[in-house]
């Protein structure tokens, strides 16, 4: 069977395909830190906080590189969303983990986080 989508729509799939599995490994690293030990400790909240941003960030690379391509079906929108709603979620709820735990302030956290990135740029 031949395949009737264009370059374009396949390598659209391709970066969505890829996108995806970065915001599933970006939701992946906080759901992973459970323990009481991880959740006390600052430089394991501060390192699952900049290992996810960063995945996140790659896969929102990879997405807008899918939109370059050509235009999005529905569907393809639909299943992005929903990736990175997943990863909304994770947030959600590591944010809470770390504030129940109550043991690291995690607005000082990302505010240290956001200082380390901008001293990068």
């Amino acid at each position: 069977m031949r395949n009737t989508r264009t370059y374009s729509e396949q390598r659209q799939a391709a970066y969505f395909r890829a996108a995806r599995d970065f915001w599933k490994i970006a939701a992946q690293t906080l759901d992973d830190v459970q323990n009481d030990v991880e959740l006390a400790s600052e430089n394991t909240v501060r390192w699952a906080i900049t290992t996810s941003a960063k995945s996140a960030n790659i896969a929102n690379d990879l997405a807008q590189s899918g939109h370059d391509e050509c235009i999005a079906s529905t569907r393809a929108v639909s299943d992005n969303v929903r990736a990175r709603r997943i990863h909304s979620d994770a947030i959600t709820a590591f944010n809470k983990r770390v504030n129940e735990r109550g043991e690291v302030d995690l607005d000082d956290v990302l505010d240290q986080v956001q200082r380390e990135r901008r001293e990068r740029v």
